[in-house]
């Protein structure tokens, strides 16, 4: 009987990571939609929070990784109402994109309330360092390339897609917090 249990507990954990994985591959579509086109649509956050329901179902239906805290849905919530008020007033304020906004609700959600202190830094360290990185002469260097043009315009235009800080931010923050 106990060797059924484990099967079964390391089934629940394949499919965890797996969905975490999946979790992962929808957040930089979201950085990489936001890069192009300075747009994170409904379907992605729709997405990533049907995601964090499945993440979340088969973490609760673990007691290991009930345990272990990974998932906990309440102070998750808390963490993505907490994040997408901020990001509702930021937006509000003309500081942030309205895409911008709503992806911090399903970033929340992965991030959780543990983790917070933790995503704020990862904020700050992945904002300065393409506000520098956009300043400085090697820019031109890749200026021919599609990617060396897009940073150019943004540079140009002022616009930065946060939702790619985000997601940085948040992939420091799921490396600490399931790895």
């Amino acid at each position: 009987m106990p060797l059924n249990k484990l099967r079964a507990s390391t089934l629940e954990f394949v499919l965890f990571y797996i969905c975490l994985g999946l979790s992962g591959g929808l957040f930089a579509f979201a950085a990489i939609e936001d890069f192009r086109k300075w747009k994170i649509r409904n379907r992605t956050v729709f997405a990533l929070i049907g995601a964090y329901i499945v993440v979340a179902g088969i973490g609760l239906s673990t007691t290991d990784i009930q345990l272990a805290g990974l998932v906990d849905p309440l102070n998750d919530l808390g963490a993505a109402a907490l994040l997408f008020a901020i990001g509702f007033v930021l937006w509000g304020l003309k500081m942030l994109g309205a895409g911008d906004a709503k992806l911090l609700f399903p970033v929340g959600l992965f991030v959780g309330w543990t983790h917070l202190l933790l995503f704020s830094i990862g904020l700050v360290v992945f904002a300065v360092v393409p506000l520098i990185g956009l300043r400085l002469p090697h820019l031109n260097l890749i200026a021919h390339t599609r990617i060396g043009l897009r940073l150019l315009e943004i540079r140009d235009t002022k616009k930065i897609p946060y939702g790619v800080v985000i997601v940085a931010a948040l992939y420091l923050v799921i490396f600490v917090k399931f790895v």
